[in-house]
């Protein structure tokens, strides 16, 4: 499974992990990758009403989860900028956009 480290395409700070890495894997279709992120700090089903835009690369936007406030990031511009083919094969599917908090 490929991987691609959020930080760079975010533009946040990257520290070489140890000998742990969290992954939060993205699937569509047949087709897997991995997002590596710094921590995860927790698995939430939310009904979501954009905050606010945010006009930052890669970043789509804010919105509250529980009481923090989280910046979604563009999960298909994310891996579209590492694998501009991976959406390629399932063009004809309907997606909806993709988001996870950060």
């Amino acid at each position: 499974m490929p991987l691609v480290r959020l930080a760079s395409f975010t533009g946040a700070g990257y520290e070489e992990p140890g000998d742990r890495i969290q992954v939060v894997v993205h699937s569509n279709g047949e087709r897997s990758v991995g997002l590596i992120v710094e921590e995860i700090l927790d698995i939430t089903d939310a009904d979501l009403a954009l905050l606010e835009e945010v006009n930052a690369s890669g970043v789509i936007g804010s919105v509250i989860v529980g009481d923090r406030i989280t910046d979604l990031v563009d999960v298909e511009s994310a891996v579209l900028a590492a694998d501009p083919n991976f959406y390629r094969e399932i063009a004809a599917i309907d997606r909806s956009p993709l988001a996870i908090g950060v």
